[in-house]
């Protein structure tokens, strides 16, 4: 058991797909944080727009 413990440590075979894997991930949280980011500013933008129409609209 010992040996198949050691030989498991060593063993680097699968370190590059677990590499891309952790840049993947990273990347699809940063990007996910952009877009909340983006799709927050857009919301407040649109509210804003929608304020001073209606605004200018009821006004006399």
């Amino acid at each position: 058991m010992y040996r198949f413990w050691q030989k498991l440590l060593r063993d680097s075979t699968g370190a590059s797909a677990m590499e891309y894997g952790l840049i993947i991930a990273m990347i699809a949280l940063g990007m996910s944080l952009a877009l909340a980011r983006v799709g927050n500013g857009m919301q407040s933008l649109y509210l804003t727009v929608n304020n001073t129409t209606t605004n200018a609209l009821t006004s006399p």
